[in-house]
């Protein structure tokens, strides 16, 4: 699971750039339809189970994992 914020975009470039040819079928007006926005995420930190252990992280933890094993 992971855990951070979310935010609402109502900007057009966002809307835009994550529109799909079909999305009409539920946003009858389109890609500016008042109804349709795009969400989002950033993570900071998450946990998941291993051998019926909880385990947390940071992302930073993962950033520097990625690093470290390149």
């Amino acid at each position: 699971m992971l855990i951070g914020d979310m935010k609402v975009c109502r900007d057009s470039e966002s809307r835009r750039m994550l529109w799909n040819e079909g999305d009409e079928k539920y946003y009858s007006l389109g890609v500016d339809d008042p109804d349709y926005c795009v969400f989002e995420f950033t993570s900071d930190r998450g946990n998941y189970y291993f051998n019926l252990e909880k385990h947390i992280f940071t992302i930073e933890e993962l950033s520097e994992d990625a690093i470290s094993s390149v």
